[in-house]
């Protein structure tokens, strides 16, 4: 008896939940197609609804379009799409990009949308988060390939490189000038923002263009400490034009490089290679052979006054080769040859404050100098010439001159050797004086042409003749200390007698 008085409960509870289902969902079914067919009548789209920026909340589709079409004709009239950059503006005719619209799909979709944002599918989707933009785009293609081609000749006039950050240098006062950042356009990202701009706000004729900064290395704040000059020579140039020429591109790759605590400078890596392709022209190699390399004239002279004043501002010079042969420009000992990696001029920086370099020619005068933070007690070169190394005499048979007549085919120069001292003072003001290089230039030998000789004349000049002298293209690797004295290089021994004057006979 309890069991069918409990199944009847049961079976009555679950027709009561049957019930209730059916009835609540056909309310909801009714309210939806009521709430449906009312929005159908009244408006068909929902209240919130945009395209492209355009409202048409409240509207059937025949009263959308129309809105839509007559604001697309507001922006035909305007004719442009105005791509700003800061303060300036690249007009793009619209029918150069070919723009269309597609209306009839866009609303389409802002009918699918009204839809899920209304009735009970719209609370059940708001109530769980879901609900979707009521800000839809308004479906538009246009030409890319064109547009791309006008965004890359606008990137043409806007694309720059980043400056560092400059100095003004007036005598010994120097003021550091802002840094100016790089532009490079985005063409890609530019087009996205177009065509987003397009179809979110077709009203708005104005699009930013996309481009990246880049922002230099060497900015006002990082030079700020930079306030006086350390050092500074200046060497007179050989009115010679080419000369001239490359001093000045030497010079003008030299100036405004920073060098930063604890790096190292190269000579050849800022200004060389000393070729056509840099921007130095080729000049003449003087008989007497005081440019070794053509193409280098006038940049080494711009090595040369950097070396001088980088030792006495009392950076760490650490390699500097001297030339073959004395530079009438510049004093014995002074000079700095550079070739390649292989011979370069290289210093650094060991203070904790970067170094500003200047060089500038003016007026045939080359002047390159120094600026830091702190300036210390400026170093004093000297000069001791140690020793000098006398020319030899190379004659040589001329069988178009008479017996013993002699002609002079080149008048020699004394080679010599000598040794630089860097005297300047510490933190204490102590002064130091220390071996900044020890060099050796090579002698430019005698060459005599004489007549024809007798052969007893000839057995005797033979016999005189011993150790021919060294090939005159030679480098100046005799003797030499081409590097600094703390430089590996071993140095070499001075021939004896170097007063002594031989005579070769060729014959």
């Amino acid at each position: 008896m309890l069991q069918r008085i409990s199944r009847t409960q049961f079976l009555s509870v679950l027709l009561l939940m049957i019930i209730q289902t059916v009835v609540i969902s056909g309310t909801a079914l009714y309210l939806s197609g009521a709430l449906k067919e009312r929005t159908q009548q009244k408006s068909m789209y929902q209240q919130t609804v945009t395209v492209g920026g355009i409202s048409v909340g409240g509207l059937n589709t025949e009263e959308a379009e129309a809105k839509i079409e007559k604001v697309l004709g507001e922006v035909q009239k305007k004719g442009t799409l105005q791509i700003m950059m800061e303060k300036q503006s690249f007009p793009i005719p619209l029918k150069d990009i070919q723009i269309k619209y597609n209306v009839p799909s866009s609303l389409r979709e802002a009918q699918r949308t009204s839809e899920e944002l209304t009735g009970v599918w719209g609370m059940w989707k708001k109530w769980r988060g879901t609900s979707p933009s009521p800000y839809l785009p308004l479906y538009v293609t246009f030409n890319e390939e064109k547009l791309t081609a006008i965004i890359n000749e606008i990137a043409r006039n806007v694309n720059r490189p980043a400056e560092p950050a400059r100095a003004r240098v007036s005598g010994t006062s120097i003021s550091i000038l802002p840094e100016k950042a790089g532009y490079v356009v985005d063409i890609p990202g530019t087009i996205s923002a177009i065509r987003e701009q397009l179809q979110e706000e077709v009203q708005i004729s104005r699009v930013s263009l996309v481009v990246e900064k880049d922002i230099p290395q060497i900015t006002k704040e990082s030079l700020k400490d930079i306030k006086v000059m350390l050092a500074d020579y200046s060497t007179p140039i050989a009115s010679t034009p080419n000369r001239l020429f490359n001093a000045e591109q030497a010079a003008k790759l030299l100036n405004g490089v920073v060098l930063l605590p604890s790096q190292t400078f190269s000579f050849f890596e800022k200004v060389g290679p000393f070729t056509e392709a840099k921007g130095y022209i080729s000049t003449s190699v003087q008989n007497d052979e005081d440019a070794q390399d053509g193409v280098m004239g006038g940049a080494i002279q711009v090595a040369s006054t950097l070396y001088i004043a980088a030792a006495k501002s009392g950076l760490s010079i650490i390699e500097r080769h001297n030339n073959v042969r004395p530079i009438a420009s510049i004093p014995l000992g002074y000079d700095a040859f550079v070739r390649d990696k292989e011979l370069d001029l290289r210093f650094v920086n060991r203070s904790k404050q970067p170094v500003y370099i200047y060089a500038e020619v003016k007026d045939t005068q080359l002047r390159v100098a120094l600026f830091g933070a702190k300036a210390i007690a400026n170093g004093s070169i000297e000069v001791k010439e140690e020793n000098k190394i006398a020319p030899e005499t190379i004659v040589r048979s001329d069988k178009s001159l008479g017996p013993g007549q002699e002609k002079i085919i080149r008048r020699g120069k004394e080679g010599v050797r000598v040794k630089v001292f860097l005297t300047h003072s510490n933190e204490e003001g102590v002064p130091k004086r220390e071996l900044l290089s020890d060099d050796y230039y090579k002698p430019l030998h005698n060459i005599v042409a004489f007549g024809p000789i007798p052969e007893n004349m000839k057995n005797k000049a033979q016999q005189q003749t011993t150790n021919p002298p060294e090939s005159e293209s030679s480098v100046a690797s005799e003797p030499s200390q081409d590097k600094a004295p703390n430089s590996t290089d071993k140095q070499q021994e001075q021939p004896s007698n170097p007063q002594k004057k031989r005579n070769v006979y060729i014959f």
